[in-house]
């Protein structure tokens, strides 16, 4: 019975992540069922009994609405489980989306309302098209509807929920002011682009805006329901790597849809452009190329930093001083920022020769220019190069980790981060000193091993 079924997923512990998505898929099917059974119990008293051929459309159309009404609101509350959710205990632990319970209470109920609205005004232009009304009253009827859905959506933007630092309250209040009148202006230029007919222009600027929402809300979800045992929702903890996988794919799914859905409403062929080969064409096939190359270097880069980010996360601990533990933890911490720095720069050069091959650039130039400027530059800034060779050296040489303090002539403090050229000193009295690695010279570590005072 569904009494024992939201008993148990009331019931359910939510530590790991196994754990949050069996009982959020658990919700998900409770809440499928409910507007299933809806459905079959309105369609069902529907067909039961002889409609009128006129009343039979409308009845249809609108229940349809309200179909369509009930689905969102099973959606929205799966994603933000609002508090006045009742039947599954606290509804704060199966949120999806970190928010407050204030916003998961103002976006279910503003959004739904929204879909509902937007649903029932479609079915009614649908209606007086069927029943025979002019053209002129359908677009009248349709922009009033409109015009309503636009009040809403400002609405929405003026009275969202926004959290703020206390200490910025005032310059956080401007800011968000001068967003809301950005966002109330962009519905009203949707608005009327949907008015003018202009549609092609509608769709690019509903997808612009769309998709980086989409992205960051994809990456808080994913991030919240694959977060590690123990952590608090909207944590700033370092995601674990399925985390990074999941976001990064989803990411990349909505890429793909957007561009898909942006081109089936510009009316571009992609079958017709194959058995082309004008310059436009080829520019687009480029320009997808790209599109994905750039989201597979993308994934590849946030997976390998995940991982990077994570071992230095668990070499955070220092162990006992003087141990092996303590030495190997410290050397990770010292040497995997600058491997994660060059592997960023390596990740980020090929995929851009890659994005610039597939658009028709001859890249075998580029890299035999590059070659000829880095000589020059070599030349020309010898100590800066001086810096990184000299910096590399230390390092092999396990001269010093972030963490000890060392000395050199009259730079002395604990050692902070390093860049390709230079390492950062912390000053016992507070101070920073910025040194270049050729600059150290013959350096004194007086944390490792022992040391005599």
């Amino acid at each position: 019975s569904t009494a024992s079924l939201r008993a148990w997923i009331a019931a359910s512990e939510l530590e790991t992540v196994r754990d949050r998505l069996t009982a959020m898929a658990a919700r998900l099917v409770y809440g499928a069922g409910s507007v299933a059974m809806f459905a079959l119990g309105s369609i069902g008293a529907f067909l039961f009994f002889n409609w009128p051929p006129l009343l039979r459309p409308i009845l249809l159309g609108y229940l349809l609405a309200a179909l369509a009404f009930r689905l969102a609101r099973v959606l929205l509350e799966f994603l933000f489980s609002p508090p006045e959710l009742k039947g599954f205990g606290a509804a704060a632990r199966f949120r999806v989306l970190p928010v407050s319970d204030a916003s998961a209470s103002f976006w279910v109920k503003r959004l739904s309302y929204a879909v509902g609205w937007f649903a029932f005004g479609w079915v009614t232009v649908m209606l007086l098209s069927m029943l025979g009304f002019a053209l002129p009253s359908r677009q009248l009827l349709a922009y009033a509807l409109g015009l309503i859905l636009l009040i809403m959506g400002i609405e929405v933007v003026w009275h969202r929920p926004v959290q703020m630092q206390v200490q910025d309250a005032t310059r956080a209040r401007i800011g968000v002011r001068a967003r809301n009148w950005l966002l109330s202006a962009y519905f009203l230029l949707l608005f009327v682009l949907w008015v003018a007919g202009a549609m092609k222009a509608f769709w690019f600027l509903a997808v612009i805006a769309a998709l980086p929402a989409a992205v960051l809300l994809a990456q808080r979800a994913v991030n919240n329901v694959f977060r590690p045992p123990g952590t608090a929702q909207g944590g700033k903890e370092v995601p674990s790597v399925l985390a990074a996988i999941v976001e990064r794919g989803v990411r990349a799914a909505l890429v793909i849809a957007a561009v898909l859905f942006l081109a089936d409403r510009l009316g571009v062929d992609f079958t017709a452009m194959t058995a082309q080969d004008t310059f436009l064409v080829r520019v687009m096939r480029g320009a997808l190329s790209a599109i994905v190359i750039l989201l597979v270097a993308d994934f590849t880069w946030h997976v390998v930093k995940t991982l990077i980010d994570k071992r230095i996360a668990s070499a955070a601990v220092p162990g006992e001083p003087g141990s092996e533990t303590a030495r190997r933890n410290s050397r990770i911490r010292t040497l995997l920022p600058i491997m994660r720095n060059v592997l960023m720069i390596v990740v980020a050069i090929v995929a851009l020769l890659m994005a610039l091959s597939s658009l028709g650039v001859q890249i075998a130039p580029l890299i035999a220019g590059a070659g000829i400027v880095g000589v020059a530059i070599g030349f020309g800034a010898q100590t800066v190069v001086k810096d990184v060779i000299s910096g590399v050296f230390y390092l092999l040489d396990d001269a010093f980790r972030v963490g000890e303090y060392i000395q050199s002539g009259s730079y002395k403090g604990t050692v902070e981060s390093f860049s390709l050229r230079s390492v950062k000193l912390r000053h016992h009295r507070g101070y920073i000193y910025t040194v270049p690695f050729s600059d150290l010279g013959a350096v004194q570590n007086m944390s490792r091993d022992w040391v005599i005072e």
